[in-house]
């Protein structure tokens, strides 16, 4: 049940997770630790149920949008079904911002809080919004979009869908370690994670694209991967730009390159880091990922 995320996010891996599943086949248990867009999620094949699924990121306005769509999906529908308008995304923007602290509090504290309005705003002011990170809150209206829930068709039923999918998934709001740890890893068979941290700002990525960015999130990201890529239960995909990760071939494990679609920051000339940094693209498997890529 492959199905698109209903907004557009910055850094989302739709466009290889052919290349990832197939490297992972069908695994007991799936991780997600930044999941964003759910992108590489919805692209999993073969039909649920799946066995254990996580998906997770420190951004209360993602984790708040997939509770959401299991416990209401009609009622964010209602809010997202909404036209372009500039001052609407301004104001639906600042609305979001206002309460993201006290929204993030009561997604931890309770594990079946979700905001429904909030989910909506944030979901549409994505899908309209190019170029700039969500916490801008003004935007040049010459670069409104209409991308995500604005685009789709008959946004209940795929809303529906969402939900029908995700009735399996734990959604988790924090810091990647806290769906890293415990017993349950490995426990029922082999657990695949897919891990998409920030890239680190020595790679030449632009800054302040990621909310709540944290520079040292790459570094220990990879020292996880070294302390774990060893395991034969475990198979790993962390991605990054050339250079990055390097020196985890040396450890038996196999690298993809390929090209992003590029970005929107510019840096003169005509050309912008994002077009720049899209043939930088890497992804890194361990050595226990699937070899036989024939698979699906």
């Amino acid at each position: 049940m492959k199905l698109k995320a209903p907004f557009p996010y910055f850094g989302g891996k739709a466009s290889v997770a052919d290349v990832v599943w197939r490297h992972f086949g069908n695994p007991k248990m799936y991780v997600e630790p930044f999941c964003g867009s759910a992108a590489m999620l919805l692209a999993r094949p073969c039909e649920p149920p799946f066995n254990k699924e996580i998906i997770n990121d420190y951004d209360g306005n993602v984790a708040n949008f997939w509770r959401a769509m299991k416990y209401d999906p009609d009622g964010v529908a209602d809010v997202a079904d909404w036209p372009v308008n500039h001052i609407d995304l301004m104001a639906r923007k600042r609305y979001v911002l206002k309460e993201y602290d006290a929204m993030r509090e009561k997604l931890i504290a309770d594990p079946e809080y979700c905001d429904v309005k909030i989910a909506g705003y944030w979901a549409w002011a994505q899908s309209v919004g190019i170029g700039e990170t969500f916490h801008s809150p003004n935007q040049r209206p010459d670069i409104i979009g209409e991308k995500g829930v604005v685009a789709i068709k008959n946004l209940c039923e795929h809303f529906k869908r969402l939900q029908k999918r995700l009735s399996g998934v734990k959604v988790v709001c924090g810091d990647w370690t806290r769906v890293m740890g415990g017993n349950w890893r490995t426990a029922d068979g082999d657990c695949a994670v897919f891990l998409d941290p920030p890239y680190a700002p020595e790679q030449g990525r632009v800054k302040d694209l990621y909310d709540n960015d944290d520079p040292t999130v790459a570094k220990d990201v990879l020292n996880w991967c070294k302390d774990n890529g060893g395991n034969r239960l475990y198979k790993i995909a962390l991605c990054g730009y050339d250079g990055e990760h390097n020196d985890l071939e040396d450890m038996g494990w196999t690298v993809h390159a390929w090209k992003a679609q590029g970005g929107y920051a510019h840096v003169g000339d005509g050309k912008t880091r994002g077009e720049e940094n899209r043939f930088k693209e890497r992804i890194w498997f361990s050595p226990f990922c699937n070899r036989d890529l024939t698979l699906f």
